[in-house]
């Protein structure tokens, strides 16, 4: 069923959704239910792998804390949000260089980098480049990147998917097909692409499918979308020489889906640099057991040589 196409209400068992820090994508929604037992947004398997997230942990990975057969109403549609999604905020489309503006009808005003006092939108200074990095919560992963020396502006989005208007709530609901991503704007005569990739094998597992962590569902899945074809095959051949030390920490095959970037959505006004404004908030991002085993150097060198065309 395509977004902004209402479900009829049904009998199904749902999850009561908590409002602990650990359950953030819906720590908001102050007791919102979502179905678990049969699809409100696409396909059953995309309800299920949207709303994983809603369980509560009571110390067993995954167990629900309450589960009821009930009716589940279709979901409100917000005053003047026409596309039908269940909650108004910022949705505002980056396409390469072209800036498109905070639309101030939506709520979404920030236009400026909290840490880095740059730009949150383009166009980009005449030679800087674009990357754009999933790998689960984009809160901690956009303090990742704002960190290192050359990055000129990030900012947390939604990217990957399908919806051409997509919200926090509707992302996280699994059905948009969008991942949380951060988008990295960066000078490469001052840090390399390689330097990015390291940040984000060595910060992340990139071997769990559709969750990372805690974090569970498709919207948290490692990706890298790439905006150029020499960012592609980097990306690609980066994935091959990290295989084998992920293989031999333990971790298994990585599941990191790479491919050409589409349209990057900017997420919400407080989804922006939100580690900065909340520095004790929920983040699980950090060094990997195998975090330094392949130094920015090596990949540089490994990577120099490359074939125009790459078939990883």
């Amino acid at each position: 069923m395509p977004p902004g196409a209402w479900a009829q209400p049904r009998h199904t068992h749902v999850v009561i959704i908590p409002t602990a820090r650990s359950q953030r994508c819906y720590e908001r929604t102050q007791g919102i239910v979502l179905s678990t037992g049969g699809p409100l947004w696409g396909t059953a398997s995309e309800a299920f792998l949207g709303s994983r997230s809603s369980y509560g942990n009571d110390g067993v990975r995954g167990k629900p804390l309450g589960v009821f057969r009930g009716v589940v109403p279709p979901p409100r549609r917000e005053a003047g949000d026409a596309s039908g999604h269940i909650a108004a905020g910022g949705r505002h489309l980056h396409l390469g260089n072209k800036r498109m503006s905070p639309r101030v009808d939506t709520g979404m005003t920030v236009t400026t980098h909290a840490v880095l006092a740059t730009p949150l939108y383009g166009p980009w200074p005449d030679g800087f480049e674009r990357a754009v990095f999933g790998m689960g919560c984009f809160w901690g992963v956009e303090r990742i990147f704002w960190e290192i020396d050359g990055v000129h502006s990030t900012a947390a989005g939604y990217a990957g998917g399908t919806d051409p208007d997509p919200t926090y709530r509707a992302v996280c609901s699994g059905a948009t097909g969008h991942a949380e991503v951060v988008q990295v704007v960066y000078d490469p005569s001052k840090v390399s692409y390689e330097t990015l990739l390291t940040a984000f094998w060595d910060n992340h597992d990139p071997t769990q499918g559709l969750r990372q962590g805690n974090d569970v569902g498709s919207q948290y899945r490692s990706i890298i979308l790439t905006t150029s074809a020499d960012q592609q095959r980097r990306a690609e051949a980066s994935r091959q020489a990290y295989a084998p030390i992920v293989a031999d920490a333990g971790l298994g095959r990585i599941t990191t889906d790479i491919r050409p970037a589409g349209d990057f959505f900017h997420a919400e006004d407080e989804h922006q640099q939100y580690l900065h404004h909340n520095p004790g908030g929920y983040c699980n991002h950090g060094p990997q057991v195998y975090a330094g085993k392949l130094s920015v150097t090596s990949l540089e060198n490994r990577l120099a040589d490359l074939p125009v065309t790459w078939n990883a």
